[in-house]
């Protein structure tokens, strides 16, 4: 009996189909196993983080900072799959306006936290920040499920 993919990755792999449309000038088997991906991810989110502080500062066309948060907005999700809660706060503050299929992968933060049901990332991100502010260290990424999972050896406040 073979194990059924995780959510986690599912969402790589909606992730590896993204960046082959955004990234083409870099070949897909550079990014096929999760290894690769991840590094590529790492890479691509500390330069994008630090373009859009630099765009930030120069008050650069809000076009070109839209289009460098939604491209961090998209490593972040990736990252997410990994277990790096770090980046939750980027892809909540970065869910791009509009109807547009990038949007789907804010449904990351739903799949793959313990959140109660009832919140949803990209209808309440405010509420999910909140929620995280309250949770954040009570969090761990579980290696075999692939998920969020409560850190029991951290006592509630």
């Amino acid at each position: 009996m073979t194990k059924e993919p995780s959510q986690a990755r599912r969402y790589r792999e909606m992730i590896r189909a993204d960046l082959k449309l955004l990234l083409r000038q870099i070949p897909a088997d550079a990014y096929g196993s999760d290894a690769d991906l991840r590094s590529l991810l790492e890479n691509l989110y500390n330069e994008n983080k630090n373009q859009l502080t630099q765009l930030l500062k120069e008050k650069a066309p809000e076009s070109v900072i839209t289009t460098q948060k939604a491209g961090l907005f998209v490593l972040s999700c990736g990252l997410f799959t990994f277990g790096r809660l770090d980046v939750a706060e980027d892809i909540l503050t970065g869910i791009p306006g509009g109807k547009g299929s990038i949007r789907r992968l804010a449904w990351v933060i739903n799949v793959l936290l313990p959140i109660p049901k009832h919140f949803d990332a990209l209808a309440h991100p405010e509420a999910v920040r909140e929620w995280l502010k309250v949770n954040y260290s009570r969090l761990k990424w579980d290696d075999y499920s692939e998920q969020y999972i409560w850190n029991t050896s951290v006592e509630c406040q």
